[in-house]
């Protein structure tokens, strides 16, 4: 009921300004002017105009935040299921011409565009390399959580699209597995999975890492040595193949 009379008074304000509402709604409770500017294909004096009317109406705190979340979650969820995966290709495509040589610096917020875009048959490729790069980043600022989050989409949109490329599956898993066991879960399932990639490559120098990786998970790290049960019989399998190689 709230988000219903939230729409009303959103379109009594006006088709233009619902519109250019709605596109920031699917940039997120905050959004950059820039990357609105391009998606509603307005010259900015215009947008800031129409920005100052929302503002007025208490829809937005400022040019770049809605007042509250509720506004936005109800706008968003207006939008069609089928148009939410294109607006998020053009919002994710809009952020690395903003960002330009800065795209590095947040692939968080790239991910999590190109994820839903993907998920409605957009870029998966984009996907999959902002999340992998977002859990890397999370992972040396320690949020191990989050890079465990990022690893899961990008294993979700890799298989997207075909064929999957095998070797990234293995890497991703890899990481998988290691951010598991840095936020106190059990990475050893991941890690198997990646042994089992690399067999199925014939890849013996990835199984070799596989184990590797494994030393000193989940217990005794400071000393180099594990009481995983996987570890050892997996070694013993990774010299043996690297010796036949």
């Amino acid at each position: 009921h709230m988000r219903e009379l939230i729409l009303l008074r959103v379109r009594r304000l006006g088709a233009e300004l619902e519109r250019v509402l709605v596109l920031a709604s699917v940039i997120g409770c905050e959004f950059r002017l820039p990357v609105l500017e391009q998606l509603a294909d307005l010259a900015r004096p215009v947008l800031l105009e129409t920005l100052t009317r929302a503002c007025d109406a208490r829809l937005l705190r400022d040019f770049t935040t809605f007042s509250h979340a509720l506004i936005q979650e109800s706008l968003y969820a207006s939008v069609p299921v089928a148009q939410r995966a294109a607006l998020h290709q053009r919002i994710g495509h809009a952020l690395e011409a903003v960002l330009g040589v800065e795209v590095e610096s947040c692939p968080g917020e790239l991910a999590q565009h190109f994820v839903l875009a993907a998920a409605g048959g957009g870029d998966a490729a984009r996907a999959v390399t902002y999340c992998k790069r977002a859990a890397e980043q999370a992972f040396h600022q320690l949020a191990f959580e989050q890079a465990v989050s990022h690893y899961q989409a990008a294993l979700e949109a890799l298989v997207l699209q075909l064929p999957v490329d095998e070797e990234l599956r293995y890497q991703l898993k890899l990481g998988l597995g290691a951010a598991l066991f840095r936020a106190g879960h059990d990475g050893t399932p991941a890690f198997s999975a990646a042994a089992s990639i690399a067999r199925a490559m014939a890849r013996p120098d990835l199984l070799a890492r596989v184990a590797l990786k494994l030393t000193g998970w989940p217990r005794l790290l400071h000393r180099r040595h594990t009481n995983n049960p996987a570890f050892y019989p997996l070694l013993a399998e990774a010299l043996t193949a690297l010796k036949r190689a």
